[in-house]
């Protein structure tokens, strides 16, 4: 076959699974557009309203298309038409549905019928989505043990047989194809694993990306986020003051991993190594922590804002809006609470409401809670009573959290067995037939030994498990739908699987 036609087809291929992909993450965001849809229809009873105001809390990259169909009803294309094009291109049975449900109503307006048409759809949307969490969470034991026999047991027994077997085989290897079969094969058969994995795995929600500002105002506005993050975990110098302290403990942790270093000279371990793990693991260890200690608390205050609203909705009717939001502040419990009192406070101070809710929240970038204000200040401004408003978002939310933490229960097995296997399981197999490679390799005569085919298998070993810490952790990251989180996890692993394998290398019996 000519290889122009092998391209073609390689090529046509390849286009094929990313538009699956890309189909399959439409499919995974539609629960979260359709539960804005719904609750957007309940307080403006317009289709074209409603649907502008739920883009807002749709997951990308769906967003960006339905932004496309907006951008051409501002040209004068209508509503319909862009549906209709959009369910043409994706092909998927699911958001055809989807479509013509979203047609039927923007035709036939908004009644009760037409409300509970969408709302059953994104029932069924959301039991499709708990059907294929679970046969996930039943194929996750097999996933798991093939990709530590691809990544750790494979690799050991090839390179046990190539070290062993050389001594009374002739096996023709040289020490050039052992480091490129550590350094390239075994790390590309790692890759086609956890791209079968991948495609195993439920569609992660994808966070928001900015990929036409240029670099310097990327990593600007990163800065200012965390900035805000460490405030918010009440960190009074921010990001200046988290940089300092890493530096010391830096410093400190270098001299201590330096001294020892000198002391004891274990065989295996680079000073060079050493040096750069203690200047740089304090700094990403203190923003993982601090990361996960503010979505942490992000997840308390959006639980305590869904009993916000249920306690809103029993509120008498006859109570003014802000003598509600003294009674919410009051039974609140911490960290909430704070929110709370800071808008009652701003508003006993004389100001606005709508600009007291404003604020609310609004460092956490959160999607419930910013639904939950941009319904108070709806119902403040147009004078709608919030009782069964509040009701039913919180309902909603507690609908959504369950589905949500049962996707991020799946996900969490899986990031958890890839960090385990590249921070315990692979280094300490590949470190115990290392040596016992070692020990059988003692007794033979030097000419049999070929030291030579045995360096290039350690120095190949530990290369590998350095290439996997960081497919690990960059999978990892894919997986949290943020790939540039890779650094927080390969600072662990990275260490973590250099100092096991140098135990179990030296240490097996």
């Amino acid at each position: 076959m000519p290889v122009r036609e092998v391209n073609e087809m390689l090529g046509t291929h390849i286009q094929k699974v990313k538009d699956r992909r890309k189909t399959q993450q439409w499919e995974s965001g539609i629960e979260g557009f359709l539960s804005a849809y719904v609750g957007e229809l309940s307080l403006v009873r317009n289709p074209e309203k409603a649907f502008r105001r739920a883009i807002e809390w749709t997951p990308f990259p769906l967003r960006e298309e339905w932004e496309k169909i907006i951008r051409g009803m501002d040209q004068g294309s209508s509503l319909d038409e862009g549906i209709a094009r959009f369910s043409q291109k994706a092909g998927s049975p699911l958001l055809t549905r989807v479509g013509s449900g979203l047609i039927h109503l923007s035709r036939e307006g908004v009644s009760p019928s037409s409300i509970a048409a969408i709302t059953r759809i994104r029932d069924d949307v959301r039991a499709q989505e708990r059907n294929t969490l679970r046969a996930f969470s039943q194929r996750l034991t097999i996933l798991t043990l093939v990709f530590i026999a691809g990544s750790a047991l494979i690799p050991a027994f090839v390179l046990s047989f190539i070290t062993i077997g050389s001594t009374f085989l002739d096996t023709q290897w040289s020490p050039e194809q052992i480091l490129l079969l550590t350094l390239v094969g075994f790390p590309l058969l790692d890759v086609v694993m956890l791209a079968w994995v991948w495609f195993q795995s439920p569609i992660p929600l994808p966070v928001e990306k900015d990929s036409t500002s240029p670099l310097p105002n990327k990593c600007i506005r990163w800065r200012e986020r965390w900035d805000t993050i460490l405030r918010a975990n009440e960190i009074r110098g921010g990001w200046s003051s988290l940089f300092r302290s890493s530096v010391i403990e830096g410093a400190s942790l270098f001299l201590v991993g330096w001294s020892a270093y000198l002391m004891i000279r274990p065989p295996g371990i680079e000073p060079l190594f050493v040096v750069g793990c203690g200047a740089v693991f304090p700094f990403f260890a203190n923003l993982a922590w601090q990361g996960k200690r503010f979505q942490d608390e992000t997840k308390r205050m959006e639980q305590q804002g869904l009993d916000s609203l249920l306690y809103w909705s029993a509120l008498p009717s006859s109570w003014s809006f802000e003598r509600k939001l003294e009674a919410i502040a009051e039974q609140s419990l911490s960290p909430i609470r704070g929110e709370w009192e800071r808008v009652t406070h701003r508003i006993g101070k004389g100001e606005k409401v709508e600009d007291a809710l404003a604020s609310f929240a609004h460092e956490r970038e959160s999607l419930l809670l910013e639904r939950m204000r941009r319904v108070l200040i709806q119902g403040y401004s147009s004078g709608i009573p919030l009782h069964d408003e509040c009701a039913r978002l919180a309902g909603e939310g507690m609908d959504r959290q369950a589905l949500l933490d049962e996707r991020q229960s799946s996900l969490l097995i899986e990031k958890y067995t890839l960090l385990g296997a590249g921070g315990i399981v692979v280094p300490l197999i590949l470190g115990l037939s290392t040596g016992m490679v070692d020990q059988f390799t003692q007794g033979l005569e030097f000419d049999a030994i070929q030291p030579a085919l045995l360096s290039a298998a350690q120095i190949g070993t530990r290369g590998y498990l350095l290439i996997y810490s960081i497919l690990a952790s960059s999978f990892v990251g894919l997986i949290e739908g943020d790939v540039r989180r890779f650094p927080m996890y390969a600072i662990w692993l990275l260490p973590l699987n250099q100092f096991l394998y140098w135990i179990a290398s030296n240490y097996s019996a």
